[in-house]
């Protein structure tokens, strides 16, 4: 038994109970290892979707994600967190997807390219910008009076 001082226990033998939880720094759009192994063992990749928008857009995504209803539902998770009677996995508005690895691959290689370009892009911009700043003699000196914001 830890003591105690003027009515208050030392914050040493306090427990955080929020803190000490496992659960608390997981993310809400976690699933479980299973679930991750049965989705790995298809070659498919998950992610979470917005369910309101998929069901706009006809049952369609636009970059190919598919609802995913897994075939067995892990005990763990229930209808309290976030399965639905359907057999779908729900975070809020947001439901379980899956699509390809390889289609995954090529996005990503893409999703490199393109940043790839910007970088380019960004390098001339600044590389143009320099030589018209040489070619018109430019230099970094302040004029006069005009140092101070007034």
């Amino acid at each position: 038994m830890s003591k105690v001082i003027n009515g208050k226990k030392p914050l040493s033998s306090k427990k955080s109970p929020s803190l000490s939880t496992p659960s608390f720094f997981k993310d809400k759009l976690t699933i479980s290892d299973e679930l991750k192994a049965e989705i790995a063992a298809q070659g498919k990749e998950y992610r979470f979707i917005s369910y309101k928008k998929y069901i706009d857009d006809g049952n369609l995504h636009s970059k190919g994600w598919v609802v995913y209803k897994p075939k067995t539902t892990p005990a763990q998770d229930s209808f309290a967190f976030g399965v639905n009677p359907d057999g779908i996995i729900r975070r809020g508005d947001a439901v379980l997807a899956v699509r390809d690895k390889e289609r995954c691959e090529e996005h990503r290689a893409y999703n490199r390219e393109r940043a790839e370009r910007m970088r380019g892009f960004k390098k001339a911009k600044a590389q143009e910008l320099r030589s018209m700043a040489r070619e018109a003699r430019l230099d970094a000196n302040v004029i006069e009076g005009y140092e101070e914001n007034e």
